[in-house]
């Protein structure tokens, strides 16, 4: 880099950023259980996941996978431990970023003897490039 420019001589991209939140709307059976729910990211810009929050009628378990594939945790986490409230969303002690057109996916269990629908709130920055 050199005077603002790549070696080849063209500016880097200009980033814009926007407060953006991808949300999982479900209502689970007994017993359901899904290894691999996925939640599309725009093809317009990265998605920077910073907080969760969320609602639930009952319990269940939850767990996250990174843009690389791995879980966030060793098993399912209740989500008391993982989830939050809108007015105390539960902050990522670090950011984690999927880039556009790729997939948030999450595995859910409904730990209840019955219907349990679930919102649950990925709010975090999208990124944008511009110019």
């Amino acid at each position: 880099m050199f005077n603002g420019t790549d070696v080849s001589g063209t500016a880097p991209a200009q980033q814009s950023e926007y407060e953006g939140i991808y949300t999982l709307v479900r209502t689970l059976a007994s017993g359901d259980s899904f290894d691999d729910i996925k939640i599309n990211v725009d093809i317009d810009s990265d998605f920077e996941l910073t907080d969760i929050f969320g609602s639930w009628d009952q319990d269940f378990t939850i767990n996250l996978y990174g843009s690389n594939g791995r879980p966030i945790a060793s098993s399912q986490v209740h989500p008391a431990n993982f989830v939050g409230t809108a007015q105390f969303p539960v902050p990522l002690l670090k950011s984690m970023t999927w880039p556009r057109g790729s997939q948030i996916r999450v595995a859910l269990t409904n730990k209840y003897a019955g219907n349990n629908s679930i919102e649950l709130c990925f709010r975090g920055i999208k990124h944008f490039n511009v110019g």
